[in-house]
């Protein structure tokens, strides 16, 4: 089966027919249960304010006074 594994596409390829494994499989395969809720996995909170600023191409304190909140995070 490793035969078929095409890496670069991240499937099976059986001549002309490729094939990708299926939740279930993906599950066996990582020893996962994909069913448990209680797994929540986030990145840690990050500041954008430098990196967005650099790349408007203004201070950053510009960026943090027009920014405010309207049902989440925009710029005015």
């Amino acid at each position: 089966m490793v035969h078929f594994w095409d890496p670069t596409y991240r499937c099976f390829t059986f001549n002309e027919v490729d094939m990708v494994p299926n939740i279930e499989e993906y599950s066996t395969i990582l020893h996962y249960d994909f069913r448990d809720s209680f797994r929540i996995y986030w990145k840690r909170s990050v500041d954008f304010w430098g990196p967005l600023a650099n790349m408007m191409g203004v201070p950053v304190d510009m960026v943090k006074a027009r920014l405010k909140d309207k049902n989440g995070l925009c710029i005015s």
